[in-house]
């Protein structure tokens, strides 16, 4: 409860509790953000992010040196701010897409501290990439974590992204749960703005586990432009992809 404490929040209301943990619900103050930001920056953790075990041998069989980097996350984020299993799953699917010469406009979509943006930043150091996330703490990571030519949105969805604003590639690892309830609605989200979102020869991929009912969700877009597929899938994980139907 130190940012309480600390009047970064106001409002705290004490959603759900149980022996293992809770949930408290808060609105942000506006007050004194300079001196927040000095308590923010004491929860700072430095990790090690490595990223060899997903990047791909080029056509040559060389592959990308220093796939291992410092890393910068905050207590809570997703994975520990590290890479998870299904990142990885998705990273191995869609990085052999890339090409070092490539300059797409990619979108990591519900980025964390920015793991995905970085794979792609090595693969494809000219791809113009955006970090879009709801939660500012994350993006403070991504800004020390990603090139100074990542652009960063914090947003709830595509709430604060220009109505025009497209892209070659959408990549997603988006999340299932709101505290412990399994809840599809930012999912169902990211895939129905695809029409409008991806470019004309554009492709989203998005992770989830088996159970998640991805073309349900989608069912509006089945009838449209986007046709979407397994890309691949493991038992436990689906790598999806999205695309407009030729």
């Amino acid at each position: 409860m130190y940012f309480l404490s600390q009047g970064m929040f106001k409002d705290a209301k004490l959603k759900m509790l149980n022996a293992e943990f809770g949930v408290v619900r808060c609105v942000r103050t506006q007050d004194a953000a300079g001196k927040r930001g000095k308590a923010l920056k004491s929860w700072r953790e430095k990790k090690t992010l490595d990223l060899s075990s997903v990047i791909p041998a080029t056509k040559a069989g060389k592959r990308v040196k220093d796939a291992t980097m410092s890393w910068t996350s905050y207590p809570g984020l997703f994975a520990g701010g590290g890479l998870d299993i299904m990142t990885s799953a998705l990273l191995r699917r869609f990085l052999p897409t890339l090409e070092r010469k490539d300059a797409p406009r990619v979108l990591d979509y519900c980025s964390g501290n920015g793991v995905i943006a970085a794979a792609t930043k090595l693969i494809a150091p000219k791809a113009h990439v955006t970090v879009l996330d709801a939660d500012a703490c994350a993006l403070d990571a991504c800004k020390k974590n990603l090139p100074d030519d990542v652009e960063r949105a914090l947003s709830d969805g595509w709430t604060s992204l220009a109505s025009d604003a497209a892209f070659d590639i959408i990549v997603s690892n988006p999340p299932v749960h709101l505290g412990v309830v399994v809840d599809f609605e930012i999912t169902r989200k990211l895939l129905d703005a695809l029409p409008t979102r991806l470019t004309a020869t554009g492709a989203a991929y998005l992770v989830t586990q088996q159970y998640v009912p991805v073309r349900a969700l989608a069912r509006d877009l089945l009838s449209s432009s986007i046709d979407i597929n397994v890309a691949s899938a493991d038992g436990r994980f689906v790598v999806w992809k999205c695309s407009r139907k030729s």
